[in-house]
């Protein structure tokens, strides 16, 4: 991954920090989408937003009984597990974000080639 990448992620994670959680449960309950929510959510909502690809790719398939489906595309779909992440980016967006029950299975699936 290059360092670049590292640093979107890691300021992606660094601004998680900021985020109220009561604003933003309420801004995704009355939106349709997260493109809709951002601007209930403030300046936090259209930055993270501004970081995903259009058409993001959520794959988790890996994980066990999610109530809501594992899979999602677009400015849709939220999860609430413990999990572990490999991202993809793509000129500075995250284009693919897959999900793991456990550090060591998102190990193996970004060691896989494509």
């Amino acid at each position: 991954m290059s360092g670049e990448n590292i640093e979107a992620v890691r300021a992606l994670f660094d601004r998680f920090g900021e985020i109220d959680f009561a604003r933003l449960r309420e801004a995704l309950e009355t939106s349709s989408s997260l493109r809709e929510a951002a601007p209930k959510i403030g300046g936090l909502g259209q930055w993270s937003l501004d970081r995903l690809h259009p058409s993001i790719e959520l794959d988790a398939t890996a994980l066990p009984a999610v109530p809501e489906g594992n899979r999602a595309s677009g400015h849709q779909g939220e999860y609430s597990t413990p999990i572990c992440n490999v991202w993809t980016l793509q000129n500075g967006q995250v284009v693919r974000l897959q999900m793991f029950p456990t550090w060591e299975e998102a190990m193996e699936a970004a060691e896989r080639p494509g």
